[in-house]
């Protein structure tokens, strides 16, 4: 297994920075408590369900991580490099919530798998408007066998998918037209 070194840190948290988000404290309260069952009618009206994207990170362009929050508490994610993941989450207020994901593939290169958990405890604020979030997380990296190899804090924010018109091509101003 190719461990990540301290040089791939910064990049790594870079590059999985589309995971999302939570603090060290909902770890730990996690651990304390199991999951309630939820009622799935106020799930529905809570402003975070529907389809979300990371916002873009300057330093890593080709990133990107989408995300839907079910009403029923669940949650299906895709990531650039970590490729699908699944997890749960749970309204604390009318715009809050505190999840868990996980994925599969620990790699930090795009196309490469490598086996391995990443999790991701988080906690998410919808703003008023309901079409952007913030996100405060722990991110986990542990080998296939479980041994740890990483963990930090993450900030990240979300904004709402929408449907627009297709942005209009426009012609290449070398080429000429005929």
């Amino acid at each position: 297994m190719n461990i990540p070194s301290h040089n791939h840190a910064l990049s790594r948290r870079a590059a999985l920075a589309g995971f999302g988000t939570a603090g060290l404290g909902l770890a730990l309260a996690n651990s304390a408590h199991p999951a309630a069952a939820q009622d799935t009618a106020a799930m529905a009206s809570h402003p975070l369900v529907g389809a979300w994207v990371s916002d873009p990170i300057p330093e890593i362009p080709t990133l990107a991580s989408y995300s839907h929050f079910h009403a029923d508490g669940t949650w299906s994610s895709v990531h650039t490099f970590a490729g699908p993941g699944m997890g749960t989450w749970q309204a604390t207020g009318d715009h809050t919530c505190e999840a868990i994901l996980k994925y599969l593939n620990i790699a930090s290169e795009w196309g490469v798998f490598q086996p391995g958990t990443v999790t991701v405890w988080s906690t998410i604020e919808v703003d008023a408007s309901g079409n952007h979030y913030t996100e405060e997380a722990i991110i986990d990296f542990r080998g296939p066998d479980g041994a740890f190899i990483e963990q930090f804090p993450f900030t990240g924010h979300g904004t709402r998918m929408v449907i627009a018109p297709p942005p209009l091509a426009t012609p290449d101003a070398a080429t000429p037209q005929s």
